[in-house]
């Protein structure tokens, strides 16, 4: 186990030993130098508009994911219970998700206008697509059998439905949350970029890109990816309190 966690930080040592190296034969515009880096981010870091920006920017994030899951895994459970219906939606739903989100940007500014709301909106659109089709999926996939079982013993639709097939469904929902909450993090710094915001990790990006500071912006990035990366544990510790059936060891061998 020892080894194991140690063993993770040797790709970032090399990682950092190659930035070190590559300094002396590319320009500081593409990439500073690492101590120039680790300064920049030490001062954003005990800069309070940081922590404004994180605020902003995760505040956005979970209301679009919180409305994503409340609209898409209840219409997925539906859609998936249903083969008629599923049928009927089947072409809808592949036409719109093969549909870049960065395409809606501008009718998204257009209807809702450059606040809040259109950022909540992207985010909310483009994650509630990846937990809908996960849930349909799971939904469809769920077991048979164990349905048949409940059925025998006198189940009513509803509850083989909410009781069985969807605690079936639920390790591939969960699949959908946890690839649909890397993707929200991403959208969302994006949004602010496009969009524009007066606080926000995308805007703090943007800003530093047009001023050509770019330690701050590498360290920016730094940032984004370790917030992204605690959110990602975070979540997979939620998953496995939640789906606590499914041996998450046997599945990572």
């Amino acid at each position: 186990m020892h080894k194991g966690f140690w063993g993770k930080f040797i790709v970032p040592l090399g990682f950092i030993v190659l930035w070190i190296f590559l300094n002396k034969f590319v320009s500081q515009l593409y990439l500073p130098k690492f101590l120039d880096t680790i300064h920049s981010f030490r001062t954003i870091v005990t800069n309070t508009v940081l922590w404004i920006d994180i605020r902003e920017t995760f505040g956005r994030l979970f209301w679009g994911f919180a409305l994503s899951c409340l609209v898409a895994i209840p219409l997925g459970v539906l859609v998936g219970s249903s083969l008629k219906v599923y049928n009927l939606l089947e072409y809808v739903v592949d036409f719109f998700r093969s549909i870049p989100s960065s395409s809606f940007y501008p009718l998204f500014l257009l209807v809702f206008g450059i606040g809040n709301t259109s950022k909540i909106a992207i985010v909310a659109y483009t994650t509630g697509m990846i937990i809908f089709v996960n849930t349909v999926y799971g939904i469809q996939k769920s077991s048979k059998l164990r349905a048949k079982m409940a059925r025998l013993y006198g189940a009513s639709k509803i509850t083989i439905l909410t009781r069985v097939t969807f605690f079936d469904a639920l390790p591939q929902i969960f699949i959908g949350l946890r690839v649909g909450i890397s993707i929200a993090l991403v959208i969302e710094i994006v949004a602010e970029m496009i969009m524009g915001t007066n606080y926000g990790l995308g805007r703090r990006m943007i800003d530093s890109y047009i001023s050509y500071n770019i330690p701050k912006l590498y360290s920016l990035i730094f940032i984004v990816g370790i917030l992204g990366l605690i959110l990602a544990k975070l979540f997979a510790l939620a998953e496995k309190k939640v789906v606590h059936w499914i041996s998450f060891e046997d599945i990572s061998k």
